[in-house]
């Protein structure tokens, strides 16, 4: 049999389906799945009523009206109006066109889907020249914007280039002065007198430490004292007129060294001009 083929679970389901359409339902039973108006819960909802109700045997024309929203056909303006009137034009051929023949209905329909097309294509091409132009007008403010930004970016660049031919120039001219001072210092260098060397001075037999003190100073300007007051005779004469007489009559009493000891031995510093008179020579 058939329920053979679907096995005992199927056999099962099906019984349970047909004990189920035989027993009629239960008006009696509660459905707790229900929401009821008595139901004291913060869930609690209002019950569904429409948005308005149409008395019998009315048609009222604000109706056609009410799929409007706001940027969907509100504010109303022109375009809407104009849309309102062809609609109503519709409807008026509508309730015209079911009177007449049904080759008069067709061309009048097709006549009115003709100018239907031909005011959308008029309509499209207007919606492409105005989105032609706020296209236009983006693509010159995008440029705009960038020139100004290339603009910024040559000004910026002009200026750090600037600052990097200053920084340049400073640094070519800081090291030409230390060059030119370098080259100054080298040349005084070399003619400046070389330093003497201990060894080759006193290699020459005419190195002034081998002159006899007796010749060292024969020179008559060597250590000569000069004044104007000791020149001229006037100058002496002024000299004295300035000399107070306190200063000239001093009275300098020498205290003559004896060479001689209280033992009456001679004395270390005085043995030279004793003995030495008599050894020397």
């Amino acid at each position: 049999s058939i329920f053979g083929l679907f096995g005992k679970n199927t056999q099962h389901f099906l019984k349970n389906i047909c004990r189920q359409q035989s027993n009629p339902i239960d008006t009696n039973k509660i459905s707790r799945g229900t929401q009821t108006l008595y139901r004291d819960s913060e869930t609690q909802t209002i019950p569904y009523s429409p948005e308005y109700t149409i008395p019998v045997g009315t048609n009222p024309r604000i109706l056609h009206l009410v799929h409007l929203k706001y940027g969907n056909g509100l504010p109303v303006g022109l375009k809407e109006l104009d849309k309102f009137e062809r609609d109503e034009q519709r409807r008026a051929m509508e309730a015209i066109i079911t009177k007449l023949p049904l080759k008069e209905r067709v061309r009048m329909r097709r006549n009115f889907e003709i100018e239907d097309w031909e005011r959308r294509t008029l309509e499209i091409k207007a919606l492409q020249e105005l989105r032609l132009q706020v296209i236009t007008q983006l693509i010159c403010i995008q440029q705009k914007n960038r020139e100004e930004i290339n603009n910024k970016k040559l000004h910026n660049l002009l200026i750090s280039r600037e600052k990097e031919r200053v920084k340049t120039i400073d640094r070519i001219r800081s090291k030409y002065a230390e060059e030119i001072r370098r080259m100054i210092y080298t040349l005084k260098k070399k003619q400046r007198n070389p330093k003497p060397d201990k060894i080759d001075l006193y290699s020459n037999p005419s190195f002034q430490a081998f002159i006899p003190t007796s010749r060292k100073w024969d020179k008559e300007d060597v250590c000569k004292f000069r004044s104007q007051f000791l020149e001229t005779f006037e100058g002496l004469s002024e000299l004295e007129k300035i000399i107070s007489d306190n200063t000239k009559n001093i009275q300098i009493d020498i205290k003559k060294t004896s060479n001689y000891t209280k033992d009456g031995h001679l004395k270390r510093h005085a043995r030279w001009q004793v003995y030495g008179s008599t050894t020397l020579y």
